[in-house]
């Protein structure tokens, strides 16, 4: 973690390590997760997908959330009938403050085409759960009373972001970057924003070699295995 991060109070879950291990909390969280070795091997209380899940959810928004397959669509009706031992009112508070949270995202069911919305389209509120990042942890982060209530919310932001790619990272060959195109020409037309355009877009693999060998980019990592650049031994692909 952070160094800033893990010794900063204001940031730091008061769940983070603590002794005794609530085990829905760590499914849960084992379930969403896109790091590798924690939906493996299961998640310990140190783990930010366990601390900031015990932050945000109830024992009820958690039972209910488990009963979800990651991505997978539900009507109210369907929800409930898999958790009807809840019982109406209890279940209708529960899947409420489960979309208030941004644990579970809602939609009308799609019915879009290239001129907008299909006029006469049936209506009707589905239900899923996603991922972390994109996810339920950007979702967290999304208004500023939640923040101001539970600002470990902001430190699982940032783990989320880091953790998934903390074991790829390694395995993607050395790359180039260079201008962004897409702000140099809007700011050609008039219409750019004040970032500098340099540096922005990332190859990898062969594409890095073509856009520093024709004058595009510059090698971000040079020298990283022995011998040039163009000849190290893994190449991947346009990024």
């Amino acid at each position: 973690m952070p160094e800033s991060m893990d010794k900063d109070p204001k940031v730091r879950s008061r769940y983070e390590g603590e002794a005794e291990r609530k085990k829905k909390y760590a499914k849960l969280g084992a379930k969403i997760t896109d790091n590798v070795p924690h939906k493996l091997f299961g998640l310990k209380t140190t783990d930010a997908e366990y601390w900031g899940l015990r932050e945000i959810l109830s024992e009820d928004e958690v039972d209910v959330a488990l009963t979800m397959k990651q991505r997978k669509w539900y009507t109210e009706e369907q929800l409930f009938e898999m958790n009807k031992a809840m019982g109406r009112e209890r279940f209708d508070k529960t899947l409420n403050d489960l979309c208030v949270h941004g644990f579970v995202e809602y939609d009308y069911g799609d019915h879009y085409d290239d001129n907008g919305p299909i006029p006469g389209a049936p209506k009707e509120k589905r239900y899923r759960t996603s991922y972390f990042v994109p996810g339920s942890a950007e979702l967290f982060n999304s208004s500023r009373d939640r923040i101001e209530r539970n600002p470990a919310v902001t430190n699982m932001f940032e783990r989320m972001t880091f953790l998934p790619l903390e074991h790829i990272t390694p395995m993607v060959p050395p790359g180039g970057d260079g201008i962004c195109s897409c702000r140099v020409s809007r700011a050609m037309l008039g219409e750019g924003c004040t970032d500098d355009e340099n540096d922005w877009c990332i190859q990898v693999g062969d594409m890095a070699d073509y856009t520093v060998e024709t004058g595009r980019a510059h090698y971000i990592w040079p020298r990283l295995w022995t011998g040039s650049p163009r000849k190290r031994a893994f190449r991947g692909s346009r990024g």
